[in-house]
């Protein structure tokens, strides 16, 4: 069963459960702490594209890493389910501030230990 979007301002939200994100192409990578010397390192969340930025469209789908997920073991030892919800608020922190997205650049903290590059 697909997920169902969840509604935030404009935007209608997917959030899909993976094992593992890496490879990421245009968007916004999530991290957390400050592991980014890897892009693919630490990767907890993925905004895939661009579409909502320009405009295009107000479906985001956005890749999160899976609380079950054995890459957590790497990442930290904290609980992923209160990671995954603090992800949740950077999303939507970046979604609606998206005018300054693009100023994000490397490394950009955006709340608590949660950290934003844009792929573009």
């Amino acid at each position: 069963m697909p997920n169902r979007p969840e509604r935030f301002e404009q935007y209608k939200i997917t959030w899909e459960n993976v094992k593992f994100i890496k490879g990421c192409g245009h968007g916004v990578q999530f991290h957390y702490g400050q592991r980014m010397s890897d892009r693919d390192e630490g990767v907890i969340g993925f905004i895939d594209g661009f579409g909502w930025y320009h405009g295009n469209t107000n479906n985001v789908e956005v890749l999160v890493l899976d609380r079950t997920s054995d890459k957590w073991e790497s990442i930290t030892q904290e609980d992923p389910e209160d990671i995954i919800s603090q992800l949740k608020i950077a999303v939507k922190k970046v979604l609606k501030e998206k005018d300054k997205v693009m100023s994000v650049g490397v490394g950009k903290n955006v709340i608590s230990n949660i950290f934003a590059l844009v792929n573009g």
